[in-house]
């Protein structure tokens, strides 16, 4: 029966891993992209992301010489170069 309170992954342990590796993903998409990050209410600064760095399994995008989580990412778009 299916039940739809209850995370129907047989492996729980698999199902976090899982969602490890999609942060991951997320964050070495964004490499080279612009963002704009919230640094709190009313305030946000927008640069390009350097690298991805990992503390503790977490990743951290580098951008300017801060460091930022992946839900401090308000939005993210492609970097054009001018010929």
């Amino acid at each position: 029966m299916l039940n739809l309170f209850k995370s129907n992954v047989a492996d729980q342990t698999a199902g976090t891993v899982n969602m490890a590796s999609i942060r991951d993903r997320m964050a070495e998409s964004m490499v080279g992209k612009n963002v704009t990050i919230r640094l709190g209410m009313n305030r946000v600064t927008k640069g390009i992301v350097r690298a991805v760095l990992h503390h503790a399994d977490v990743p951290k995008l580098l951008v300017g010489l801060r460091e930022f989580d992946l839900n401090q990412v308000l939005t993210s778009a492609p970097t054009f170069q001018k010929s």
